[in-house]
């Protein structure tokens, strides 16, 4: 027969696990539950094997740990309110120079890169022309002049 796990090993594995989830929270998806779990099962577990002025410092490192995870999905929380400024999305207002024009539809030069543009009301451009992105379609660009 087996011995039934002592408390201590218990309490150590509670502490593994917790570490484990709070890593496993870098990875996943879980919107810091993971996290909140993890620094419980590690506190519930060195809560039977510590006490007095260890205990304290292991609260404290909860506190503060607590108020990293806060800190982090305050300031992710508002990162996701501020309009996209990459990729197609982030061109839309900025100016555009005119590579090349023929028609309806031409080249054109924005942060470096060249992208096929068209106008939707037939304007012809001239090449050297600064015009102004209003828009895409796919991964070509709707520009007007201003």
């Amino acid at each position: 027969m087996s011995d039934p796990a002592s408390p201590e090993t218990t309490a150590y594995v509670l502490i593994v696990i917790g570490f484990l989830m709070v890593f496993a929270e870098l990875f996943v998806p879980s919107f810091g539950l993971l996290g909140i779990g993890g620094l419980a099962l590690f506190t519930w577990g060195a809560s039977q094997i510590f006490s007095g002025d260890t205990m304290m410092i292991i609260w404290a490192i909860d506190g503060a740990a607590i108020l990293i995870m806060l800190t982090i999905g305050f300031v992710l929380f508002r990162a996701r309110k501020k309009p996209t400024i990459t990729g197609v999305e982030g061109m839309v207002g900025k100016d555009a120079e005119v590579i090349d024009w023929a028609g309806h539809e031409g080249t054109v030069k924005i942060q470096g890169e060249f992208w096929q543009a068209k106008n939707l009301h037939g304007t012809v451009f001239r090449s050297g022309e600064t015009v102004t992105v209003s828009g895409n379609d796919d991964l070509i660009l709707t520009v007007r002049k201003d």
